[in-house]
């Protein structure tokens, strides 16, 4: 863990300066926890992927309206994206098993035994639900990119939530709306 990253702003994990962490466990504690600290510290294990590439390859999954200044998402200047972006973004991860499997977490335990627990609140409270990711910071308020996926229903939904002053509160309205109409 680099030093820069026991320091960094948001919810951290509270790693200390040159704390050896797995990737495994960097991976599960930034989707599933937030934790700045484990975003941050993946960013600097390759230097290849900085900050302009990744801003190009959003741009090559459709991105068109997004400009990202840092990896965890914070309030910088020129920070910012859409939820059609979002959505881009959230396609082209779900493609993924690794991360599908990550997101629907609802507990991970750590390789030093610390256990951290999905900020998902859904995961919780709806069977079908299959997450994604939650976010909030004091520009962008709450937010949630929510997948909710009923097979019998035949209902595979992706809601994303900007801006929100009850993210969960406004998805759950959402989705009995959409339930209410397939019935």
């Amino acid at each position: 863990v680099p030093s820069e990253c026991t320091f960094v702003n948001g919810q951290k994990l509270g790693f200390k300066a040159s704390e050896k962490v797995s990737i495994k466990d960097l991976l599960y504690t930034s989707l599933i926890f937030s934790a700045a600290d484990s975003v941050c510290t993946l960013s600097k294990i390759n230097p290849n992927l900085n900050l302009d590439y990744f801003n190009s390859y959003a741009k090559t999954i459709g991105m068109n309206n997004s400009n990202f200044t840092n990896y965890i998402g914070l309030d910088y200047e020129d920070n910012e994206t859409t939820a059609f972006d979002i959505l881009s973004l959230t396609k082209e991860f779900i493609k993924n098993d690794l991360f599908n499997q990550i997101v629907k977490q609802k507990s991970y335990k750590l390789e030093n035994g610390k256990v951290v627990y999905n900020t998902n609140k859904m995961l919780f409270e709806n069977e079908y639900s299959v997450g994604i990711k939650t976010g909030t910071t004091g520009d962008a308020n709450e937010n949630l990119i929510y997948r909710y996926k009923n097979e019998s229903k035949k209902l595979d939904l992706i809601v994303i939530i900007l801006n929100s002053s009850d993210r969960y509160q406004d998805t759950r309205n959402i989705i009995s709306n959409i339930y209410l109409a397939t019935e």
